[in-house]
């Protein structure tokens, strides 16, 4: 039987196809018509999203056209999906990129993908594909009904502690790890981590998740996750698992899915998503090809029109080139620094140059969220701004790798509390892992603040429970006086002294721990050559450079380094610095500071692939 060979499209702009799959049972073959037809007209299809897996023995599909039958090689995955959504006695209109989409024409791929977001968007609902159900599974659809279940009889977050909100679900506790194991092991499923599917999920108002024979809305699923992160439930507690790379997959699957939870509420709310900060949130998902990771977001970005942000397929246009076209794009259209604040050195090699986002995938060191909270540059606070009153100064480069701006030098890093991450991450299996990291982390922060010099006698204390959340509230405004108290419930509740007031001391320390847990985990307690304390990127070392560059809110941590381009500097990242941080409490006309231009830099695979 002869290969199908496709149609093109009348204008890959204006027009899809549609694949119609034929009526039939379990043990027949799959076949099925592909029609062509304008988008503004087409006739009510579903749209599937699922993992495309592994393309080594393809199975077939049976297409019709003009009174012939052809084959076309599809996916096992794809192959599945399509048996579980066939009907047995009438057709079904459906629509999914491998086969309605000409995958051997490089230029109909990259205009369809323009037009994703019509296409989603356009179906009656879009099927989640999860995979047919696995033994290892067994028992996790029940977990999630129960969690779904309790979001009608919720008492308020406040009323009880977790322990007797998950007593009174039915819910196992965080002491019996392995009756989480099925749950942990159905997100671990590869859908959960595919770039696509955030457009995918985000973008259609109705959708349905199946898994084998199970069902569930995407509004269920979404009260499922965000009880899930709202109550901490075992789940979570990605360090029982038995690999590095299972560590990975469970803790990058779950992130994925809370955040696409709140990129369709904030499209519910019509709040505008730019391309840069989806790709930012999104950089832990897993893509085939690394342009991907830029390209997969496209349809959902409210700033992308811009011819040279297009996607584009040739292969003359490698990661490395789309990497460096959109950064520089970015940075001087938007003439602010948000590009840098969402970049910084890796541990190893890097896609980039240090100044440019990590786009293209997890960082090597995968082991907390991405920045929220008042590392965000779009959730700054009002009342910390470095560098008030300046505006960016870019410098001219020689070379399309280095990036040159305009700064200060303000101190360098002179001290680090950050020995306990040498033993935290996977290879813990502490049921208290994060209290215990807390607990490092305190006690190193304890020894440092004593040698801080920049603030007054008896005011240690409060210097170090202010940097600890960067005097900033979940809330987003400057922390009152009241969070010394939940500073202080915090301390007894991560240090364990107190057993019979941990309870209380949990409930108390919330509003602390909000911040310090979630929003800051991915910085360290450090103290600068000048006497002052903050929070540093996790990255730094000590005798890094501490900067202010014009038009900048926060400071940056640079690493001095000497390149054949030209660079002399390699970005680490975004700090925090009490003390200074407030408009005003920095003054940088001082004369001791030297206006100078950093050149920044860094190594990076040489052909971004």
């Amino acid at each position: 039987m002869a290969r199908y060979d496709y149609t093109p499209l009348q204008d890959s702009s204006l027009w899809i196809r549609v694949l119609t799959l034929h009526a039939g049972r379990d043990d027949t073959r799959l076949e099925a018509t592909l029609s062509h037809h304008a988008i503004d007209s087409v006739p009510d299809y579903e749209a599937i999203s699922y993992y495309w897996g592994s393309p080594k023995d393809p199975k077939e599909l049976i297409l019709h056209k003009d009174g012939q039958v052809y084959t076309l090689p599809i996916t096992v995955n794809l192959h599945n999906a399509l048996k579980r959504f066939r009907l047995e006695s009438k057709t079904r209109c459906l629509w999914n990129d491998a086969t309605c989409i000409n995958q051997k024409n490089e230029e109909e791929q990259s205009i369809q993908v323009r037009i994703m977001d019509k296409i989603y968007m356009g179906a009656t609902q879009v099927l989640f594909y999860l995979g047919e159900k696995e033994p290892s599974t067994r028992g996790a659809t029940k977990l999630l009904e129960r969690i779904r279940k309790s979001a009608s009889s919720d008492p308020p977050n406040d009323k009880y502690t977790i322990s007797q909100w998950l007593k009174n679900n039915k819910l196992p506790s965080s002491i019996e790890s392995l009756k989480w194991n099925p749950l942990k092991v159905f997100f671990q499923l590869p859908w959960f981590r595919r770039k696509w599917i955030i457009q995918e999920c985000a973008l259609p108002s109705k959708g349905i998740f199946h898994y084998g024979s199970w069902t569930c809305t995407i509004q269920d699923m979404e009260k499922t996750i965000w009880l899930i992160y709202d109550k901490g439930l075992s789940v979570l507690d990605y360090t029982t698992s038995d690999t590095q790379e299972n560590f990975y997959k469970l803790q990058s699957g779950m992130s994925q899915l809370d955040k696409i939870r709140k990129l369709r509420l904030r499209r519910q709310e019509n709040q505008g998503l730019r391309l840069m900060d989806l790709a930012y949130h999104f950089q832990t998902s897993e893509a085939t090809y690394a342009q991907d990771h830029l390209f997969a977001l496209y349809a959902l970005a409210s700033d992308v029109t811009a011819d040279e942000l297009r996607p584009d397929y040739k292969p003359k246009d490698t990661a490395l080139n789309v990497s460096l076209r959109y950064a520089r794009h970015f940075l001087y259209r938007n003439r602010n620094l948000e590009v840098l604040y969402r970049a910084g050195s890796m541990d190893g090699e890097a896609p980039a140059p240090s100044w440019v986002p990590n786009w293209f995938g997890r960082f090597e060191q995968f082991g907390y969220e991405a920045c929220e909270g008042l590392w965000d540059p779009l959730l700054r606070p009002d009342h910390l701004h470095i560098a008030k009153a300046t505006e960016v100064n870019f410098v001219a480069s020689t070379s399309p790798y280095v990036l040159g701006v305009r700064g200060i030098k303000i101190d360098t890093v002179g001290e680090l509390a950050n020995k306990y991450l040498a033993s935290s991450g996977a290879a813990s299996k502490s049921k208290n892992i994060s209290l215990d990291q807390n607990n490092d982390r305190l006690k190193e922060s304890d020894a440092i603040i004593a040698k801080a010099q920049k603030y007054p006698k008896g005011a240690h204390e409060e210097a170090q429970w202010r940097t600890w959340i960067c005097n900033t509230t979940q809330h987003h405004t400057e922390a009152s006086d009241d969070y010394a108290e939940y500073y202080k419930a915090w301390r007894r509740y991560t240090s364990m002294k107190s057993f019979a007031s941990r309870a209380s001391d949990e409930i108390q320390s919330r509003p602390f721990s909000k911040v310090a847990d979630e929003h800051n985990k991915s910085k360290v307690f450090g103290l600068t050559t000048e006497g002052y304390v903050g929070m540093f990127p996790r990255h730094a070392r000590v005798a890094d450079v501490i900067v202010v560059l014009y038009g900048g809110e926060f400071p940056f941590v640079l690493r001095e380094r000497q390149e054949p381009e030209g660079a002399n500097f390699e970005l680490v990242g975004q700090c925090y610095v009490h003390g200074l941080m407030k408009p005003g409490e920095l003054n940088l006309e001082d004369r001791k500071y030297q206006r100078t231009s950093f050149f920044l830099g860094g190594k990076f695979k040489v052909d971004g692939n």
